[in-house]
């Protein structure tokens, strides 16, 4: 593929079905680091994860240095969701989960609390446990961040996938603050043995 215009969406679908080229993917990571403003830079980020374009790591954790919240959960996805890659990145995703004033919304620190609970499933991380925890039990958080955070203890704890639970099918909060304990010590202990 040369440096003519390209399609993110018809890229993306191919990179989901496993049929993008190699000299796509080339592209698009030439468009991306050159910020090619053609472009929507998040999209492409997607495209070289689906790709599983691990060759291009660095690239793409570059973006979790910018003040572009879609930008940087973008980045966030890609290293820890579709590349297993979070573990490297974890003084980001550490610093990332505890908020930062460029994200009022808070939607970066939730994908950082999703990157945590993934890194926590490959290795313990005794800080990026504590902040899980810590986010989980403070009723003052946002309940979006309460439920990242809970889903994110049951990753570390080792729960599969399709047996996560949602914070609010647990109706009191006391049981609720016993289940995110009982989540911790179960991390703690997975990574003990």
């Amino acid at each position: 593929m040369n440096e003519k215009e390209f399609s993110e969406a018809s890229l993306l679908h191919k990179a989901m079905r496993g049929t993008i080229l190699p000299s796509e993917v080339v592209a698009v990571a030439a468009a991306l680091g050159r910020r090619d403003c053609r472009y929507d830079l998040a999209d492409l980020v997607h495209i070289l994860g689906e790709a599983g374009a691990t060759e291009y790591e660095a690239l793409v954790a570059s973006f979790l240095k910018t003040e572009d919240a879609i930008l940087v959960r973008a980045a966030l996805e890609t290293l820890s969701l579709h590349w297993d890659v979070g573990p490297r990145h974890r003084h980001a995703i550490y610093s990332l989960a505890q908020g930062v004033e460029w994200d009022p919304d808070g939607w970066v620190r939730q994908g950082a609390l999703h990157a945590a609970g993934h890194c926590l499933a490959f290795e313990m991380d005794k800080e990026l446990l504590d902040t899980l925890v810590r986010v989980a039990a403070n009723k003052n958080e946002a309940p979006s961040m309460r439920e990242a955070a809970y889903v994110s203890l049951q990753r570390a704890a080792g729960v599969p996938v399709p047996q996560l639970r949602y914070a609010r099918d647990i109706e009191a909060e006391e049981m609720f603050l016993a289940e995110v304990r009982r989540l911790e010590h179960a991390a703690r202990q997975r990574h003990a043995e």
